[in-house]
């Protein structure tokens, strides 16, 4: 587990700049693409920092570390920003260069993707450990009750009676700010409607998700909990969820 927690450091510190531009003026720059073996694909669309209605946005931090990590470990295929974006994935139509980057790879799989699943981060207050955005059920029926299965064998569970005392266990499903595209033009909404495909948005809060925080942050460089480290017991169990997800789906 430690080697896995040092690989993921490391590659968050050395391949994902929150802070800059690509390097030529094409935004498709900016974006990596993974191609894997299976049928499943993670994306990671605000790895970096990303600007909505003229206002930059800070980094979900560790989403495409741990993007590339399934990727690496299940064979699944891979999306994520490695530099800023402009405008921000969820804030634009289908012409944004992610979306379409998205859209080109997907289009050319000889065995089309069942599944994509989008990855994004939450604060660290927030009352749940992981939230799913269904689109109130309508993005991935066919797959909702294997996502709900393994995230309970995982550790992660509704708290349908408020039973679970560590809200960092916590499950939610369609939570009212993380939909999964009911308001938002976002990463599921756009597979969903416009390419015919599952998808699934994936909130992971930051107690679960931040491995350790990198000086390059935002966060960071706000002087805002600098040196923030997550649960790592919480980290592993939910990156293990996710690739027992991707790889039962693939059987």
């Amino acid at each position: 587990m430690q080697d896995d927690l040092e690989q993921i450091i490391a590659f968050e510190a050395q391949e994902i700049h929150y802070q800059s531009p690509p390097s030529d003026d094409n935004p498709r720059s900016g974006i990596t693409i993974r191609e894997g073996s299976i049928p499943i694909m993670f994306s990671a669309p605000h790895a970096c920092r990303h600007k909505r209605a003229n206002r930059w946005k800070q980094e979900d931090e560790y989403t495409a570390a741990i993007a590339e990590w399934l990727h690496r470990t299940t064979g699944a295929h891979a999306i994520y920003l490695t530099h800023q974006i402009n405008p921000d994935p969820h804030d634009d139509g289908p012409q944004n260069a992610y979306k379409q980057v998205l859209a080109d790879f997907l289009k050319e799989q000889e065995h089309p993707v069942r599944l994509v699943i989008d990855l994004h981060g939450t604060r660290p207050d927030r009352d749940f450990g992981l939230a799913l955005g269904t689109m109130k059920g309508r993005s991935c029926p066919q797959y909702q009750p294997l996502l709900l299965e393994q995230f309970e064998a995982h550790g992660f569970r509704i708290d349908e009676d408020d039973a679970i005392t560590d809200r960092m266990d916590r499950l939610a499903v369609d939570h009212p700010r993380y939909t999964g595209g009911l308001s938002r033009p976002t990463i599921t909404r756009f597979v969903f409607q416009e390419l015919g495909l599952p998808a699934v948005q994936i909130e992971l809060n930051a107690r679960i998700r931040i491995v350790k925080r990198l000086p390059k942050s935002t966060n960071a460089l706000r002087n805002r909990a600098p040196n923030f480290e997550g649960d790592v017991v919480r980290f592993r169990r939910a990156i293990d969820a996710l690739a027992a997800i991707a790889l039962k789906i693939s059987q």
